[in-house]
């Protein structure tokens, strides 16, 4: 994921774009078990393949779209292995 970030970052940076920072803090909920943080995670990788596909057709900068084409790729194969650790189904 730092990964994604820095290279998304990078890219902005590119076109002169200041990206945002982290937020101050973050709240997850309570986590007690291992299945909340798989659960958590899980939730978290959907939502983000869910956003690169939605904002896709909107990119119209090539290098943007393909950067953010191969982040969603990772999204869904992180969601998929995710899935299967919680046992739900992948199709």
């Amino acid at each position: 994921h730092k990964y994604h970030r820095d290279g998304i970052a990078g890219v902005l940076k590119t076109l002169g774009v200041t990206p945002a920072g982290p937020a101050a803090a973050y709240h997850f909920g309570t986590l007690k078990t291992a299945d909340d943080i798989l659960n958590l995670a899980l939730r978290l990788e959907q939502g983000a393949a869910t956003a690169y596909r939605t904002l896709a057709s909107s990119v119209h900068n090539k290098t943007v779209l393909g950067f953010a084409a191969h982040v969603m790729v990772d999204e869904v194969r992180h969601a998929t292995v995710l899935r299967d650790a919680v046992n739900r189904r992948n199709y």
